[in-house]
């Protein structure tokens, strides 16, 4: 049905159609719309009558952001902030209407994080977690919920840190992280994404871990302490042990391609690290067993994508094989496979699309 003819039916006279409107909201994916100017300018009509109802300002909210034009997806963060504010503005506020702000707060939070303005983005990921850390006894869905905007704030915190190199944060980060670890466990059915993000917080946590624990080693001149691996070790097996339960647990033709690549390269990244870390403790027999599994992990994400046209990923799978022939001392094989991705490149010009990882194959 086109929303376009659903708006033109609605008489503003009418109090039903503010439930109208309620409904739409909840079902707004079936409609069709035919022209956005026609919507919006019939929504504002509405609005100029009824300033003060919120789920009017929603759903010109929700229609400036789902559409294709960036200057109405900027509309909308204003829309959502002013339902935002009708809400708060209202005397006896519900959990139904504090759940309300939150998806606003997570449409501008979403609007931010695209946009790469992390700080922006995590002001309003806060928003969310103060308004579900006040919402006591919390179903399933509620609690993924919570657990989801966790792990986007942490997201949001460490994409700036690999943006800016402020370290100021580091805290935070694992503070969020590990409160999503411990949300996610509290749900009882878990599903491939809930297991693929406790994995993912427990690799980051030693992802961080081990970028901190390496610029405090250039700062002591390498006088290895090996309690600032502890924390690495522990989390990229956790990684590996939700990575792998998920390949173990999940029927595999149920997951698609991509989703069993992302898995076995994580597991394969996993490896590679905690390898590297078995390297500075000179503890040669654990790092060997480590590069061996990160070796069979990558290969297996090779296989799985070496057939599709995602070539930056094969770019990516391919440098590490050829960092791990050379680590084995096999470096005929190692150049073999960096020509190879040579040719997945092809025409030299092709490196402007990613050049810091085009280049390394060269370098």
């Amino acid at each position: 049905m086109s929303l376009d003819e659903e708006l033109e039916r609605i008489n503003i006279e009418d109090t039903n159609h503010i439930m109208i409107l309620q409904n739409i909201i909840a079902d707004l994916n079936k409609y069709e719309i035919n022209d956005y100017n026609k919507v919006l300018n019939l929504l504002y009509e509405i609005e100029k009558k009824y300033p003060k109802y919120f789920i009017v300002t929603t759903l010109i909210a929700e229609i400036l952001y789902n559409s294709d034009n960036e200057e109405y997806i900027k509309d909308s963060i204003k829309y959502y902030n002013k339902t935002i504010y009708l809400i708060s503005e209202l005397k006896d506020v519900t959990v139904r209407e504090q759940l309300w702000k939150c998806n606003c707060y997570g449409k501008i939070a979403n609007f931010y994080f695209d946009r790469k303005e992390y700080p922006n983005a995590s002001y309003n990921y806060e928003n969310i977690l103060n308004i579900l850390e006040n919402i006591k006894n919390k179903d399933d869905k509620l609690m993924l919920f919570t657990a989801d905007n966790y792990f986007a704030n942490a997201n949001a915190y460490y994409n700036e840190f690999l943006k800016s190199g402020n370290m100021d944060n580091i805290e935070i980060m694992f503070e969020y992280y590990n409160k999503a670890i411990d949300s996610y466990n509290l749900i009882d059915n878990k599903d491939y994404n809930i297991m693929k993000n406790i994995g993912m917080c427990h690799y980051q946590i030693a992802n961080i871990n081990l970028k901190c624990n390496m610029h405090n080693l250039t700062i002591t001149n390498f006088d290895l302490k090996s309690e600032m691996f502890d924390v690495c070790i522990t989390n990229f097996n956790a990684a590996i042990s939700n990575f792998q339960y998920i390949l173990e647990n999940s029927v595999t033709n149920l997951l698609s391609n991509y989703q069993q690549f992302e898995i076995n390269f994580k597991i394969a990244e996993s490896y590679f690290y905690l390898g590297y870390i078995y390297y500075l403790y000179h503890l040669s027999s654990n790092m060997f067993q480590c590069y061996e599994n990160a070796m069979f992990y990558y290969n297996n994400s090779f296989k799985l994508i070496s057939n599709t046209d995602d070539t930056k990923n094969q770019i990516v799978v391919l440098n590490q094989i050829g960092i791990l022939y050379s680590y084995f001392g096999n470096y005929k094989l190692s150049v073999n496979i960096y020509k190879y991705a040579v040719n997945i490149i092809g025409d030299i010009k092709n490196i402007k699309n990613d050049p810091q990882l085009y280049l390394s194959i060269y370098i």
